[in-house]
């Protein structure tokens, strides 16, 4: 099971396309049993003219309306689940009984007694199951059927899950996967790991459909991965993962450029190019150019009267600025630091800087050292409690301390960080690529990597020398240091590599040194975005051509790369044993 809970995949035409027939055989569920038994409901049944029923049921208050039939087309069983009728009180009522519950094993053995699923879905899920597993038997011996898919939207799309979960555990060597429109959420943590690790799951939702956010994980509801969102038509985006926050492969983010080299018209020029290429998710900190960073991305965003629904905006915490104080002083005394309760209420300056409400992600920017990791998990816990975060994550953490984290937050039943921020680029691989490397699996740990052109070195500039005006011609901080490391054997041997792989951008993948750098951290399986920084607009639409090499980096490619690289970790010994999740699972 591997659960990246940021990942993005953008859906292309084609594979948008391919949901329209299980739309319909959706919509058809609303139809009543006697003209869904004739197939003779209107257009959606036309859309799958091929359809024969097998069986209905239902009588849409107490019952949810229901079929099941088998679609050549499809070479599938398909069960349909009527969802919600406003005009019915029990369906209404369905919905709002929210209380968990655990399900019967004499309905699904085998199914550890630690899921829990609403009740009212759960009850609802049982008066036709008995009917509808009849049916399916029926169908899968009548046309020699080895798959079943099970369809619904809304109160449906939970039903069918449900349906997904129990038809496999009565109807042996079958596969069986769910395909749900607007679908709440079903089930705890548990339930939503247990259907990730044994079904096939697309939920398809609207951003303009408040359903699928329902009932509040603060509740402590989950949905399995698999989602499917729609942004706009055919703008669509697959979002594994229990999280839920969709987020696009490439961000722009506020370290050097915005707020602090540049203001004003320039940065609204970087971010509204940015955002008209289909970056929608800015990165800053409150350190960030003494929090002119914040301020400037806020007031772009007003400016350019960007909507907040349509973004994804996420900042750090941690070395503080402007506070006194032993406990909050200013950044050189060791009280200015840290992400402790009192820190976190520094959130609310970065709000004020930014000019909105909330920030999607908001990341603890180091680990702190003085303080326990209980209150630093409390502290992220407040935060979100009081709204002004959806989701924590960590930066520049070790593994332990991401391990930590979760054990912590487990214990105290309290949300987990759900992703770490990271350098990752081709020659700072280790802790992205090896310390993590158990997180991605067993905590569904996703990347939001930062300096993938390893601060410029990765764009073939320096390959002969240091041209006037970069950053590192301007010998300060980091990029000091890191023209000093340019004049050692070490850093000789990186300009070689990099000539090396700008020749082999060229004339094997007819592309720039810088696409290709982005394109081979975006393609690792565990990265969520990749963090772009840019000086002026242009450097945006240069850089997004990444997108168009990726599909580029064949296993050939790649080992090309890995070779002239010669850089690759060395995995931790396993000793034949397979990594486990967080449950101990294979």
């Amino acid at each position: 099971m591997q659960h990246n809970t940021l990942r993005p995949l953008s859906f292309k035409r084609i594979e948008v396309a391919a949901f329209k027939p299980f739309t319909h055989f959706a919509g058809t569920a609303y139809c009543d049993p006697a003209r869904t038994l004739a197939w003779d409901c209107g257009a959606n049944c036309r859309a799958n003219s091929d359809f024969i029923p097998t069986a209905s049921g239902g009588d849409g208050s107490t019952t949810q309306y229901w079929y099941v039939g088998y679609s050549p087309s499809h070479a599938s069983v398909i069960v349909g689940y009527q969802g919600t009728d406003p005009e019915q009180l029990e369906a209404i009522l369905t919905d709002l009984n929210i209380a968990m519950t655990i399900l019967d094993p004499l309905n699904f053995p085998g199914v550890s007694p630690t899921i829990r699923v609403h009740l009212g879905f759960y009850e609802a899920h049982a008066r036709s199951s008995t009917q509808i597993l009849v049916a399916v038997r029926q169908a899968i011996a009548r046309h020699g059927a080895q798959k079943v898919t099970t369809v619904g939207h809304s109160l449906g799309g939970a039903l069918a899950l449900l349906g997904a979960v129990f038809l496999p555990l009565h109807i042996p060597n079958v596969t069986v996967e769910a395909v749900t429109y607007g679908m709440p959420r079903v089930g705890n943590r548990a339930f939503a790991d247990y259907v990730d690790a044994h079904l096939s799951v697309k939920h398809v939702n609207n951003k303009q459909d408040p359903i699928p956010i329902l009932p509040g994980m603060f509740l402590g509801f989950h949905h399995p991965s698999g989602e499917v969102h729609i942004f706009r038509a055919n703008d669509w985006a697959d979002c594994p993962g229990p999280s839920g926050l969709r987020v696009p492969l490439f961000s722009l983010g506020g370290w050097l450029t915005l707020g602090g080299s540049l203001k004003g018209d320039p940065v609204k020029e970087i971010m509204k190019t940015a955002f008209e290429a289909g970056i929608n998710m800015f990165d800053t900190a409150e350190e960030y150019s003494g929090g002119k960073s914040e301020e400037e991305m806020g007031r772009v965003i007003k400016e350019l009267g960007l909507r907040r629904s349509d973004l994804v905006i996420s900042t750090k915490i941690f070395w503080g600025i402007g506070r006194k104080g032993p406990n909050d002083g200013n950044r050189k005394t060791s009280g200015s630091r840290g992400v402790s309760d009192r820190h976190m209420k520094g959130t609310r300056e970065s709000l004020a800087r930014l000019g909105v409400t909330y920030v999607d992600v908001i990341f603890a920017h180091r680990h702190d050292h003085n303080v326990p990791m209980e209150e630093i998990v409390r502290a992220f816990n407040y935060v979100i409690d009081q709204g002004w975060a959806h989701y924590w994550g960590t930066s520049e953490w070790t593994a332990r301390e991401i391990e930590e984290a979760h054990h912590v937050a487990t214990k105290l039943n309290l949300i987990a960080p759900i992703a770490e921020q990271c350098q990752h680029s081709m020659f700072t691989r280790e802790r992205p690529e090896k310390e993590y490397h158990n997180l991605y699996k067993k905590y569904g740990l996703g990347t939001t990597t930062f300096s993938s052109l390893e601060f410029g070195l990765l764009t073939g500039k320096y390959n002969d020398g240091i041209p006037e005006g970069t950053r590192f011609s301007q010998h300060s901080g980091e990029f000091g240091r890191l023209v000093k490391e340019l004049e050692t054997d070490v850093g000789k041997e990186k300009i070689r590599k990099v000539r090396e792989l700008t020749a082999l951008a060229h004339d094997e993948l007819q592309t720039t040194m810088s696409a290709l750098a982005l394109a081979w951290v975006a393609k690792n399986t565990n990265t969520s975005t990749v963090i772009l920084g840019a000086s002026k607009p242009e450097q945006i639409l240069e850089n997004l051509k990444a997108l168009e090499v990726i599909p580029k980096l064949t296993p050939e490619i790649m080992d090309k790369i890995d070779k002239i690289l010669n850089n690759t970790p060395a995995a931790f010994p396993t000793y034949g044993r397979p990594v486990l999740d967080r449950f101990g699972r294979i």
